[in-house]
C-alpha cells in the first residue's frame, strides 16, 4: 500500500462516478522496488479530478510485489454509512501453470485502506474484468479464463460470480462456446444482470468476431444474447443502462 512508482509504465483501466460527485479509478503502475512488475492501483478524486488518495496494492496472499492490475472499480455504501469500494482484476499465479492468473477482488474503505482482499483460484487461469454492486449489496464479478477445450474456442470461455459483502463466494458460473464476457456488468430492472464481450461471427468463414451483449438472471443464468457486428472484428468493452435499453461501447481494429 502506497504511492505508485513513477519509474515504470502506468495506465488507467476504468472509472466510476461516486456519490459525492468525485471519481474512483482502477489502474496499474510499476510495482514498488521492482518497476519491471506492475501492481494494481486505485485512485479516488474530488469532483474536479484532484486526487484524494492514490494507492498501489501488492499481492495480499504472497505478501510480496507481484504482477497484477485492477480492471474495474465500484463504490457502494457500507453498513456504517461510509463509502466503500470494490476493485477487481488479477494477480499472476506463481503456484499454478506458467502464465496463469487468479481473479483478485479487494474491498477498500473510504480512505483506500484494505478491508479484505481475496484471490479466487480456479483451475482455468481466470482474470476479473468487471464488477457491479447491486441494489441489495451483492457483489457481481465478471471475467474470462484461459480454458482450452481443443476446439479452437480457447480464450473465449468466461465466468460470472457473486460474492457477499464479506467476500464469500455465493455462486460461480462459466459460459462455454464462443462467447466471452470481456467487459463491464450492470444491474438491470428486476435484479437482472447485463454484460458485454465478444463472440465468433457464425456467418464468417475466417472466424471474425462480433460484439456480444448478454442478459442474465440475478443468479447469472443466461436469458438472451445478442451479437452486433459489421465488416470488421468487433468486441464489446463496456455497457451501461439508458432510459429505454442499453448503451454499449465496443472496439474494432
Amino acid at each position: 500500500l502506497g504511492a505508485p512508482d513513477e519509474r515504470g509504465p502506468q495506465g488507467g483501466a476504468d472509472v466510476h462516478a461516486n456519490f459525492d460527485g468525485g471519481y474512483a479509478i482502477s489502474a496499474r503502475a510499476a510495482a514498488p522496488f521492482v518497476p519491471v512488475f506492475q501492481a494494481p492501483v486505485a485512485i479516488r478524486t474530488d469532483p474536479a479530478g484532484f486526487p484524494l488518495w492514490s494507492n498501489y496494492y501488492v499481492d495480499p496472499i504472497l505478501g510480496i510485489d507481484n504482477f497484477g492490475s485492477f480492471a474495474d472499480i465500484h463504490e457502494f455504501v457500507s453498513a456504517d454509512g461510509t463509502p466503500h469500494f470494490i476493485a477487481v482484476g488479477y494477480m499472476a499465479d506463481f503456484d499454478g501453470a506458467t502464465g496463469s492468473r487468479d481473479t483478485l477482488v479487494v474491498r477498500l474503505d473510504a480512505a483506500g485502506g484494505v478491508v479484505w482482499s481475496n484471490l479466487y483460484r480456479f483451475p482455468y487461469g481466470e482474470e476479473g474484468l468487471g464488477v457491479e454492486v447491486t441494489s441489495d449489496n451483492r457483489i457481481i464479478v465478471t471475467g474470462r479464463d484461459a480454458y482450452d477445450d481443443g476446439t479452437g474456442a480457447s480464450g473465449c470461455t468466461s465466468f460470472m460470480m457473486e460474492l457477499t459483502p464479506a467476500g464469500a463466494l455465493v455462486w460461480y458460473n462459466r459460459y462455454f462456446g464462443f462467447g466471452a464476457v470481456d467487459g463491464s456488468v450492470r444491474e438491470n430492472a428486476g435484479g437482472r444482470l447485463v454484460t458485454v464481450g465478444v463472440c465468433r461471427d457464425p456467418d464468417s468463414a475466417i472466424a471474425s468476431t462480433e460484439a456480444l451483449l448478454m442478459s442474465t438472471s440475478g443468479a447469472g443464468i443466461p436469458l438472451f444474447t445478442q451479437a452486433y457486428g459489421g465488416d470488421r472484428d468487433e468486441a464489446g468493452d463496456a455497457v451501461d443502462l439508458s432510459t429505454d435499453g442499453f448503451v454499449m461501447a465496443a472496439k474494432s481494429p
